[in-house]
């Protein structure tokens, strides 16, 4: 395995569901959203597309990248044995990086290993985020966000997006303000719920316990989006 690839503590569950997760750069990576279309025929249209574009000086540039050969072997290895058949696998693509989460960590050293064997070369494969201790694992499998000192405050409260009246906002604003240091208010959502129109972008505060979603479910029933509950472990 590449020497150079980095180990990340995971805090929270990935999309509320998987405990693991595998970075790989891959140029190209934008064309495993196609999996009908044969590579060769893809990497054709971004080279004609390139010709015509100036990418110089923009983030383009680096992600329109033509793949090298040990690019296309990787696309072509995840393509056959994962994009195209049913796994409990999710991928999320945003060129040059493949994110592959797993319930499982055996899982995604299988990928690794086996992509790595496949191309002959370890350079795709760049950081792994585990729980740091089986204390942690089973904390996130209840659905804990782990805090690593004491943070005062146990829960994180995220907002939902959306358009709210801007009395409704100014309502939820006072209420906030009014529960003192039983809540913590980012300068942001501040802002946020003083901007006189009704746009809101979400937003998050922290709050010592959840007896206040009541209350806000009757300023707006919509506002609140998810709960994040904190456990406080040791280093």
């Amino acid at each position: 395995m590449n020497p150079k690839i980095t180990v990340e503590p995971v805090t929270r569950r990935f999309f509320n569901l998987y405990c693991y997760k595998l970075d790989l750069t891959i140029h190209g990576s934008a064309f495993l959203r196609y999996p009908d279309t044969p590579i060769a025929d893809q990497i054709d249209n971004r080279k004609k597309v390139n010709r015509r574009i100036n990418f110089a000086g923009t983030w383009r540039n680096y992600i329109n990248q033509t793949p090298d050969h040990e690019d296309i072997l990787a696309l072509t290895y995840l393509l056959n044995y994962y994009i195209k058949n049913q796994t409990d696998l999710k991928f999320r693509i945003e060129e040059p990086t493949v994110s592959v989460y797993a319930q499982c960590e055996e899982d995604l050293y299988k990928l690794a290993s086996l992509l790595c064997r496949s191309v002959k070369s370890t350079k795709h494969v760049k950081c792994i985020y585990r729980p740091r201790t089986q204390e942690h694992l089973d904390l996130l499998e209840q659905g804990y966000t782990i805090k690593q000192n004491k943070f005062g405050y146990k829960y994180k409260i995220m907002l939902r997006e959306g358009r709210y009246n801007f009395a409704v906002k100014q309502q939820l604003h006072n209420y906030l303000k009014n529960l003192g240091n039983d809540v913590l208010l980012p300068k942001h959502l501040e802002e946020a719920l003083d901007k006189p129109y009704d746009s809101f972008w979400g937003s998050y505060f922290y709050s010592k316990d959840t007896d206040i979603l009541t209350m806000l479910a009757l300023i707006h029933p919509n506002f609140v989006r998810s709960v994040e509950t904190y456990h406080t472990v040791n280093k």
